[in-house]
């Protein structure tokens, strides 16, 4: 049986790689082919790169790494994302599930910051400081226990109610998931 869940996350990653490597990848040659040719046609006498702008390239570059590698290691260990191939064979209209979650959004934000910085408006370049920020509040909530306010009260209020409510929250759920 273990054998089976490691062939199901070995299928699940390599799902996701034959996905966001070439993804990624093109994203990142448009981006750096669209640069060339927006610096080259630039009408100003000065054609060098400012250093901060380098730096601020290197961090995106090592955020999308980080993402990459994030959304990579959560596709193989996500239980939607092994559950997610079944339920499409067993149904033609369900959708399968998006995996990545918090990184998904980071690579997202990373790319907009990455094509809106380079091309258009040098300002976007700010909303780098964001990740640090985020990366900051992560590490306080881990060390301060590690569960949001929100999950926190809701783990709380599960306990609280005991086993009846559970099965019945369980049928209901089933009842609702029928006539939907």
């Amino acid at each position: 049986m273990a054998n089976a869940a490691a062939k199901k996350a070995a299928a699940a990653r390599s799902e996701a790689v034959s996905f966001y490597q070439p993804f990624l990848i093109g994203v990142n040659l448009v981006w750096t082919l669209l640069l060339l040719l927006w610096r080259r046609s630039s009408t100003t006498t000065s054609t060098t790169t400012p250093w901060w702008e380098v730096v601020c390239w290197i961090c995106l570059g090592g955020l999308q790494y980080y993402s990459y590698t994030n959304i990579l290691d959560q596709a193989s260990t996500s239980s939607a994302a092994t559950t997610a191939t079944t339920a499409a064979a067993t149904s033609s209209k369900s959708k399968s599930a998006l995996v990545g979650g918090v990184y998904l959004d980071v690579l997202g934000a990373t790319l907009f910051i990455q094509y809106v910085g380079s091309l258009f408006w040098k300002g976007m370049y700010a909303f780098t400081l964001v990740f640090p920020i985020w990366g900051g509040y992560s590490l306080y909530t881990t060390f301060k226990g590690g569960v949001a306010p929100q999950q926190q009260q809701q783990s709380v209020s599960d306990e609280q109610e005991g086993g009846g409510n559970r099965k019945q929250r369980r049928s209901e759920q089933k009842k609702s998931k029928k006539q939907s």
